[in-house]
């Protein structure tokens, strides 16, 4: 919020030097983010009456002025189309340089000479208008300097303004902050209107269709106005505030606004159809042009303001082109409503659009002084356009507010701010921000002006009592902390060994966001259907208020944000990735306060896996990568019987993934990212990814309660190798249960060793090559008896799995 302090001094009177204020805003929780020094730069330029104006003898476009400075006359020739006999303006005098850099001298122009520059507001540095020389009052002296003025020279102040208070969202709301620091009175702006026209009742009238979106709306009328530039003083104020000027009517709405903090519309009533107001929500897929031209696709969401016919405004946010204040326009009907800011914040995110009205309206406004803003631009306009004001205001005050009535514990509020407190002084300090203070005892009743609706509990009331001690004043009290140390919990120190490991295997943990978009069920193709495998991924925790779309519910996978990531780091040029994330994943209860929050750990794999060196040839990634990443991971943690199962998951290719189980508990899936995820990722091009998610819950619950010692074996092992040909899509898990049964115990270890699957075998066969290592506890095993293991062995695959010996 830009506040001209010059404009601060009308309703307050400041006796500290800006630095003085801004130290005393800022210590008082309005933030000053910086400032600026306007007006300045102005030597040599002086006020000058315009006693003369003919036309230049040589020019069609010029003409020659005869003006007057401080009792001497001076001959300029201007070509402004504004230039005429009494018109008070700035005479740069020669030897002045303005704030755009432009040095004034004495010269001829066209022959004629010209005793400086009668200069326009652009070049003076004080708004961006170039339509003309400035226009001052013409109760001005000529011959004063221009900086002396006041109100040309200014300090402006940039206050940030937390959400929370929308009443400082305005220069009274400021002035109110300031009038407590100086312990000055508020001198607010006269309400007062000259009403000489007939009741407008006999023009308008109002219905409010949705009293939830807005509680409270307001109507005036003013007559027979003339649409023309605004005064300068109210010009240069709306630009010192970072608005732009565009008209006398519409200039008052918005000085208004920046004055009162209540955002205004201004209808030309001659385009309101049915003379009346409808204050009503919008229909799912209409459509309304909004004044900057662009045609609007509306919800339910959207509150609009409708005339008999059809809707001339979207409220709260922006009006409507069929409705807007044009040069032709002669009667105005006024709006100051009070619309909900929950209607406006949801109204502006769908249409993508905010504006300094939306902005206010969402932070919510003071409902009590609607009517009050209403007759101050009222009269404003009377003032500036030359209109009659109809007698009377239509005041819609269809669900009156009232402000809590708060009891504060004052023994409470000592312990929440944290040193004694007089009872005097707490009613004085809430008395000066405006609260209605009742009781002597050791409660208060406390209620709050209706300016600030941000105060609803104790705790509010008692954030008022420490600004208005002052934070500086309150004493520091350090908290007692006995020095113990403190034991990290068996989930943490199991997450950190698995951070470990991962970290050792060559992964790099990744952060990312626990908010993604609802879009990765369409991506990922999560089923519908509650029997269908992956549905649980439906279980989304919706946020309320989101930032934005792709991050509007809790994520329920690790694997869109890990993909987000690779997105990101492949197009700056990073190639062979290999990251990985630990973190929460959050699923809907239906009805429970609080989602289902699980640890996660997931782990990508990107080409390539290993690059191109002295050392190494550049080589792919495959499902064997990522597999032996699990298996060492596994290993580590000291989980070591685990069995896989194909499985069919959303995200992830069928053809390659499967699940770990250790007994019956699932722990984690592994597989290739399905290509259509790596489609809608902008990945497809980018060669297959790999990855795994698992549940760290799980995995703890999986590992070994505790290690104990094996003895060494005592007995020699003997090994034996075998190759089988057997159908395709046999898994190999069948093939080791089968050798693992038939060898009656004495099996120690299988190691795959070989796989084939070319020509030389028939069409849908696969080779497998396994190392058998046989041992026995109590006894040297003899050569027949592994024989005959063996030829048990063999007689299994063939009987089980139709296996045959490879020739």
């Amino acid at each position: 919020m830009r506040v001209s302090l010059e404009w601060l001094k009308e309703y307050v009177e400041i006796p500290l030097t800006p630095k003085e204020l801004v130290d005393a805003l800022t210590m008082l929780g309005l933030e000053v983010e910086g400032q600026e020094e306007l007006g300045t730069g102005l030597n040599k330029v002086v006020t000058a009456r315009i006693l003369e104006v003919k036309p230049h003898p040589n020019a069609d476009r010029l003409k020659l002025c005869v003006v007057d400075v401080g009792g001497k006359e001076y001959q300029v020739v201007c070509g402004a189309p504004n230039v005429r006999k009494g018109l008070v303006s700035a005479l740069a005098l020669p030897g002045a340089t303005l704030p755009n850099g432009m040095v004034i001298k004495e010269a001829k122009i066209r022959g004629e000479l010209s005793f400086g520059m009668l200069a326009a507001e652009d070049e003076l540095g004080l708004t961006d208008d170039h339509t003309g020389i400035i226009e001052l009052s013409e109760d001005l002296q000529s011959g004063v300097e221009l900086d002396t003025i006041k109100g040309i020279r200014d300090v402006v102040l940039d206050v940030s303004i937390t959400p929370n208070r929308g009443d400082c969202n305005c220069v009274v709301g400021i002035a109110r902050e300031v009038s407590f620091i100086v312990k000055s009175p508020l001198k607010l702006p006269s309400y007062d209107m000259l009403e000489e026209g007939e009741k407008i009742e006999k023009y308008a009238q109002i219905e409010i269709e949705d009293p939830e979106g807005c509680p409270r709306y307001c109507a005036g009328m003013i007559q027979g106005i003339q649409i023309r530039q605004g005064p300068f003083w109210m010009r240069y104020r709306i630009h010192k505030s970072g608005m732009r000027a565009i008209n006398n009517i519409v200039d008052v709405t918005n000085y208004v606004m920046l004055e009162l903090g209540q955002p205004l519309h201004a209808f030309d009533y001659h385009k309101i159809r049915g003379a009346k107001i409808v204050v009503k929500k919008a229909q799912e897929g209409e459509r309304f042009q909004t004044l900057d031209g662009s045609q609007r696709l509306l919800s339910r969401d959207v509150l609009l303001i409708c005339d008999g016919e059809g809707p001339v405004a979207v409220a709260g946010i922006m009006g409507g082109l069929n409705s807007e204040i044009s040069e032709s326009t002669n009667t105005v009907l006024l709006e100051s409503a009070f619309f909900d800011p929950i209607t406006i914040r949801k109204g502006s995110k769908h249409l993508g659009l905010q504006t300094e009205a939306s902005y206010r309206f969402e932070r919510r406004i003071d409902i009590g002084n609607v009517e009050n803003a209403l007759r101050r631009a009222l009269e404003l306009m009377r003032r500036l356009s030359g209109g009659v004001i109809l007698k009377g205001t239509i005041d819609a005050y269809v669900k009156e507010f009232s402000p809590p009535t708060i009891l504060l514990d004052l023994r409470r509020a000592e312990s929440f701010v944290g040193m004694p407190l007089e009872r005097e002084k707490v009613k004085e300090i809430l008395s000066g921000f405006g609260m209605e203070v009742q009781g002597d005892g050791a409660s208060l009743k406390v209620i709050p002006p209706t300016h600030r609706p941000d105060i609803t509990i104790p705790e509010d009331v008692m954030e008022e009592i420490a600004r208005g001690i002052g934070y500086e004043n309150i004493p520091i009290h350090y908290p007692k902390i006995s020095a113990r140390k403190v034991w990290d919990t068996s989930l943490r120190r199991f997450s950190l060994r698995v951070k470990e490991v991962m970290a050792g295997l060559g992964f790099n943990e990744v952060i990312t966001f626990s908010f993604i978009s609802p879009v990765f069920l369409e991506i990922f193709k999560v089923p519908t259907d509650p029997s269908a495998p992956g549905h649980e991924l439906r279980k989304i925790v919706r946020l309320k208020n989101p930032l934005s779309i792709e991050q509007s519910v809790m994520r329920t996978t690790l694997l869109p944000g890990l993909l987000n990531t690779v997105r990101y780091n492949l197009y700056q040029g990073v190639e062979g990735l290999k990251i990985f994330e630990l973190g929460e994943v959050f699923f809907d209860q239906n009805q429970a306060d609080l989602p289902d929050q699980r640890q996660h750990v997931a782990a990508l794999v990107a080409q390539p896996f290993l690059r191109d060196g002295w050392y190494q040839k550049e080589r792919e990634a495959d499902i064997w990568d990522i597999k032996g990443v699990v298996e060492t991971l596994l290993n580590a943690i000291g989980i070591r019987e685990v069995r896989y199962e194909k499985a069919r998951y959303p995200g992830f290719d069928p053809a390659l993934t499967v699940d770990v189980y250790h007994g019956e508990r699932w722990l984690l899936r592994l597989g290739r990212i399905e290509r259509g995820v790596l489609k809608e990722f902008d990945l497809l091009e980018r060669g297959d990814i790999y990855a795994f998610e698992g549940d760290v819950g799980a995995l703890r619950e999986a590992r070994p309660r505790a290690i104990g010692f094996v003895e060494l074996p005592k007995y020699p092992a003997a090994t034996r190798d075998i190759s089988i040909v057997l159908e395709r899509d046999i898994e190999s898990k069948r093939v080791e249960e089968v050798i693992k049964e038939r060898g009656a115990g004495f099996v120690e270890s299988l190691y795959l060793f070989d796989l084939y699957e070319g020509e030389k075998l028939e069409k849908g066969k696969k080779a497998l090559g396994y190392r058998i290592t046989f041992r026995s506890k109590e006894r040297t095993l003899e050569g027949q008896e592994i024989n005959e293991l063996m030829e048990r062995i063999i007689s299994g695959l063939k009987e089980n799995l139709g296996a045959r010996l490879r020739e």
